[in-house]
């Protein structure tokens, strides 16, 4: 099961030491997230789940109520910027179960998805998206659910 020992809000907004890339995360959102082997459909979705898996297990697990607002939640909407091509894009991080790439609503178990979880806003990182490698920034957090009392979401 989730470690549930909880970081300090001030810790959290400090946010993490550079060469620390541990995952902050809601305690709702790591205990769905490790019920989600039932959804994945291939290889690829497997591989992602495990390493999820494994990033929760060594994740700062808080309170949905102590999240802070520029971290990048299970159901957050989030602008991107195409670091390369300047395009810019919404996608609303989901599980698999709710996911519609026609809606914008990525998968947590795709790389785009699995990159979000966790980010914070001005994060950058490079994954496969629409089959092109991309460097994307998370330009802004347009929606967390934890930061409008929607806990468990």
């Amino acid at each position: 099961m989730l470690d549930t020992q909880l970081m300090s809000p001030s810790a959290m907004a400090a946010g993490p030491a550079p060469d620390q890339r541990r995952l902050l995360i809601t305690i709702p959102d790591a205990e769905r997230l490790l019920l989600q082997s039932v959804f994945v459909r291939n290889r690829i979705e497997g591989e992602i789940l495990q390493d999820l898996e494994s990033s929760i297990r060594h994740s700062i697990p808080v309170a949905p109520e102590s999240i802070p607002d520029d971290v990048v939640t299970m159901n957050s909407r989030v602008r991107l910027c195409d670091v390369e091509s300047g395009h810019r894009m919404e996608v609303a991080l989901a599980f698999p179960a709710c996911a519609n790439r026609g809606k914008g609503q990525i998968s947590v178990l795709t790389p785009l998805g699995a990159a979000l979880l966790g980010a914070r806003t001005g994060s950058r990182f490079t994954c496969p998206v629409a089959g092109v490698l991309a460097t994307l920034v998370v330009e802004a957090i347009l929606y967390q659910p934890e930061a409008h009392g929607d806990y468990f979401g």
